[in-house]
């Protein structure tokens, strides 16, 4: 049996949005972000059951809710 559990995250923007037709797919391990399809650094951080994923400083921010990773 495996101990890991691994989810890919894919999310993009609507319309109207400035990166309308943008996606991001993260991968993450045991709940924590350990990947991305990006080239800019990413950073992380939790409160709470809301992890809040940054690439490249404050140009891009992801949120992901535990109940998404790891099921309600």
């Amino acid at each position: 049996m495996c101990s890991v559990s691994t989810v890919f995250f894919v999310c993009s923007c609507g319309r109207g949005s400035q990166h309308e037709g943008f996606s991001r797919t993260i991968l993450f391990v045991k709940g924590k972000p350990v990947a991305s399809d990006s080239s800019e650094e990413m950073k992380s951080t939790k409160k709470g059951d809301l992890t809040t994923v940054n690439f490249g400083g404050k140009n891009e921010v992801d949120e992901v809710r535990d109940a998404f990773l790891i099921g309600d």
